[in-house]
């Protein structure tokens, strides 16, 4: 099986408000052009993963 996988961020649709709180509030980032699609980079996502004991990102 596959440990790779070819991708730099992962990109969210914040559909109310309240949604893109709570994507910001695990670090995703609003893109400057539209501010209701946000992202993550993977390097974010290997850092928090990779660390035991971290606080794991909650699941939409």
């Amino acid at each position: 099986m596959p440990t790779r996988i070819a991708a730099m961020a992962v990109v969210v649709d914040a559909k109310q408000d309240r949604a893109a709180a709570f994507y910001r509030h695990d670090g995703f980032m609003p893109l400057q052009t539209q501010p209701s699609r946000l992202f993550v980079p993977m390097r974010s996502i290997v850092q928090l993963l990779g660390q035991p004991g971290r606080r794991r990102m909650r699941r939409a």
